[in-house]
């Protein structure tokens, strides 16, 4: 089987906005069959939230077993949400589970350290 991860930082230069800019990608990425949300920020708490009820919502109609996976962290939570989601990658790898992690932010959020990490923990990118 496959699962597939969003790993989120806050987008920027979204203003008042900002907010409902967050919910509508967390709803989308659980409409959209994301297994696992991973969130890094401030703004990001709300696409977190929306996705946990997406995933929520789907769930009770049938669909979209296996949603509502992940965590959304603090901006100066960084270290601990990558030892979190390779934990966890490393789980589902054991079970033969293949991955697929999508890693998405502003520039500012510094998401490709995220990047460097499952890099080097996991030794493989496609």
């Amino acid at each position: 089987s496959e699962e597939a991860f969003l790993v989120l930082g806050d987008m920027g230069e979204v203003g008042a906005a900002g907010p409902q800019m967050h919910q509508e990608v967390g709803s989308y990425a659980a409409q959209r069959g994301v297994t696992g949300l991973w969130t890094l920020g401030l703004l990001t708490h709300w696409a977190h939230t929306a996705y946990i009820e997406s995933a929520a919502v789907s769930q009770a109609q049938g669909k979209g077993q296996g949603q509502g996976k992940g965590r959304h962290y603090g901006p100066d939570d960084m270290l601990l949400l990558q030892t979190d989601l390779a934990e966890v990658i490393t789980q589902r790898l054991q079970a033969g589970i293949t991955m697929h992690v999508l890693v998405k932010g502003s520039r500012f959020m510094k998401m490709e350290r995220v990047v460097h990490f499952l890099e080097k923990e996991f030794n493989h990118v496609d």
